[in-house]
């Protein structure tokens, strides 16, 4: 008041009053003098204004502002703020942990610190949008190169300030994310190692739930990622081979962070039947706790068969041996009984005695005839080895089936013309042939069909690989085939074992097909058997060709198979192992494929698929729906399919006839990569 009464005009300032209760109140004070006409101070006027709230709200927000820099200046992250421009405005101090420098200079040599400049490419477009929209942008990556060339990648968020409707500037943080990248490389690689590895892979949580699978384990089960992912294992690949208390053990030995290692069967998606070799052992997290399982899975179905043959192949060599040396000693035993007969009959008195001696030689005489199968399936093949030309034989065995066959069994021959050559024993293969079609025979009671057959073939790898015995090259193939009462599957792996027999008491010797087996080995060939029961068997003895064989084996290695040219080929067989090497050899030569394990199937996905599918392959023996039944649905669908029927029991002349079940071709079983490609390319072509 004195400063305004002594010459002051206008004074304002901020002082602290007590009100009545003795409370403080901030309160701004105005002070003028008052003039009259002669500009004479007359006196003063004040004006008091509460400001108590002003002031708190100013103090808060200085004690905001305080708290504000503090999170910045001793954050991890570094924070910036620009114009609309691109022109830094502010970078907080931790410039040293990302640029090497001070913030000073960073705001300089900002530009430079980045292998993507920020105030081109993807920062300038990045921001720019920012400012356009006045909206924050998702965040994105960036790898920077400070002052003294360290290079480290950072997340940078960016949001807009926005003024009326105007963006300002723009604020923004980078977080150093280098070790989380490291860490992200490394895990694509893992996941790289894992997807590319030939064997199966899986991961689960604690209770089991599949949480990640690799390409291979679609590959070999079938399931899809979407399929199985949240699904409990063993329910999924119906697992059958491990008993509860097995399951138990495996539990309560992972449970303890140890190691399992197993022999499991499952089951894929289309119920086929897989041996795989399982590794099993818990995944620990950082703290050594258990977070989950992983498996790695080997495929050994068909190592497992393979050892089977040769399992059984040493058994039969074993009980060869055996063999061998019981008729060595039978012979011995039968001798001086054949000779006694002959020198006892001089002495034989009466008709009855005569008799009698006429049994015992006919009885051993019967043993003399065991005893030379068995010494055939002992040694396999003896005699003079030469040059044959099985044409002979199979006529000659033709003629003998028409004579002496009952007249109810149809006897038919078929022999490729320039049937190659074999080396071997004549009487041994007539053996062979002898056996296998005295069997069809005895299988036939009621009449039937009885068919002979001689082609050449190329064995290829595929096939190679899917028969126990078989080499690449060249081979003459014998196919007996009778339409009799097949061979049930249970007894199927016994009928080359010694003295099996399903004849009657005193019909049979059970040395016919085992001594087959043994002749065959012998000549260095290989069996192969189809049948199913009720519906007939073909045997085909495969022997390696000699002479021009050798030039048309490197002929036909040597040529180019057709390709494909992306046609969707559906191959219905109920042999998991036909279906798998038929799908594998059409897709290795540019087909598309799809299978189904029986008709029904196979009908239902051509429904689904049928402008899709080019070429439908069917086999003719299958259970649920035959070929000819799904060859009749798959006509009905679409009149003009093309379709392949294929079996390992006919040459294609059990096939209906009927015009509305009428094939383009026809595969007879064991077929190669050859002769699918070539069959498929011409039925495609016509």
């Amino acid at each position: 008041v004195e400063r305004v009464r002594n010459g002051g005009v206008f004074i304002v300032h901020d002082t602290y009053r007590r009100r009545k209760d003795n409370s403080l109140v901030h309160v701004s004070i105005s002070t003028a003098s008052l003039r009259d006409g002669s500009n004479t101070i007359i006196g003063t006027m004040a004006l008091i204004n509460d400001i108590t709230e002003r002031k708190k709200a100013e103090e808060a927000l200085r004690q905001s502002e305080i708290k504000l820099r503090e999170i910045v200046e001793h954050s991890t992250n570094l924070f910036y703020s620009h114009t609309n421009d691109h022109i830094l405005t502010y970078v907080s101090p931790q410039t040293h942990s990302y640029f090497d420098c001070e913030p000073d200079e960073a705001l300089i040599r900002w530009t430079e610190f980045s292998t993507e400049n920020p105030i081109n490419n993807i920062g300038f477009d990045y921001t720019q949008r920012a400012i356009d929209t006045g909206e924050r942008q998702p965040p994105f990556r960036l790898e920077l190169i400070g002052k003294k060339g360290r290079k480290i990648w950072v997340e940078v968020n960016e949001s807009p300030v926005v003024l009326n409707g105007k963006t300002i500037a723009i604020v923004g943080s980078l977080s150093d994310i280098t070790e989380k990248v490291r860490v992200e490389e490394e895990v694509g690689k893992l996941r790289k190692a894992v997807e590319s590895l030939g064997e199966v892979v899986f991961i689960t949580d604690r209770e089991g739930i599949i949480t990640f699978i690799n390409p291979e384990f679609t590959k070999l089960y079938g399931y899809t990622q979407e399929e199985v992912v949240g699904k409990v294992t063993p329910r999924i690949l119906k697992s059958g081979s491990i008993n509860k208390e097995e399951y138990v053990s495996i539990w309560k030995t992972l449970l303890n962070k140890q190691f399992v290692k197993r022999e499991i069967h499952n089951k894929s998606k289309s119920d086929k039947n897989i041996i795989v070799e399982s590794s099993m052992s818990p995944v620990l997290d950082e703290y050594g706790n258990i977070d989950g399982f992983m498996a790695i899975q080997l495929d050994i179905t068909d190592k497992k068969r393979l050892e089977e043959q040769f399992l059984r192949s040493q058994r039969l060599e074993s009980l060869g041996t055996l063999a061998g040396g019981v008729a060595h000693d039978l012979n011995n035993v039968l001798a001086p009984i054949l000779l006694s007969i002959d020198v006892l009959k001089r002495y034989a008195t009466t008709e009855h005695a005569a008799k009698i001696l006429q049994t015992i030689k006919q009885s051993a005489e019967r043993g003399k005839h065991i005893i030379k199968q068995i010494l055939s399936f002992a040694r396999g093949s003896e005699g003079e080895r030469g040059n044959i030309q099985l044409r002979h034989l199979l006529r000659e065995m033709e003629q003998i089936a028409r004579e002496t066959f009952p007249r109810g069994i149809e006897v038919h021959c078929s022999i490729q013309k320039d049937l190659w050559s074999v080396s071997g024993d004549p009487t041994q293969l007539h053996q062979v042939l002898l056996n296998l079609c005295v069997n069809a025979r005895d299988a036939m009671p009621d009449g039937g069909s009885l068919e002979l057959m001689a082609e050449n073939i190329i064995v290829d790898e595929h096939f190679a690989k899917m028969q126990y015995g078989a080499n690449v090259g060249s081979y003459v193939v014998v196919s007996v085939t009778d339409t009799g009462t097949g061979i049930p599957q249970e007894i199927l792996p016994k009928i080359f074992d010694p003295f099996f027999t399903t004849k009657p008491q005193a019909s049979g010797t059970g040395l016919g097909l085992s001594t087959v087996h043994a002749i065959v080995k012998g000549h260095e060939g290989f069996i192969d058997v189809y049948t199913h029961a009720g519906s007939g068997t073909t045997f085909k003895v495969f022997l390696p060709a000699t002479g021009s064989a050798e030039i048309v084996r490197t002929e036909k290695v040597t040529v180019e198979y057709p390709n494909g040219k992306g046609e969707l080929v559906l191959v219905i067989d109920d042999e998991a192992s036909v279906r798998d090497i038929t799908k594998y050899t059409l897709e290795m030569y540019g087909y598309k494929v799809l299978t189904a394990n029986d008709g029904s199937k196979g009908v239902a996905m051509y429904k689904e698929k049928q402008s899709e599918i080019d070429i439908v392959i069917t086999d003719m023996m299958m259970p649920v729906m035959d070929g000819n039944a799904t060859i009749l649905a798959l006509k009905e669908l679409n009149p003009m399919v093309k379709i392949v029927a294929s079996s390992g029991l006919t040459t294609g002349s059990q096939i209906s006839t009927k015009p509305e079940t009428e094939v383009l071709a026809f595969l007879a079983k064991p077929y190669t990569a050859e002769s699918l490609l070539k069959t498929l390319h011409e039925v495609l072509t016509k």
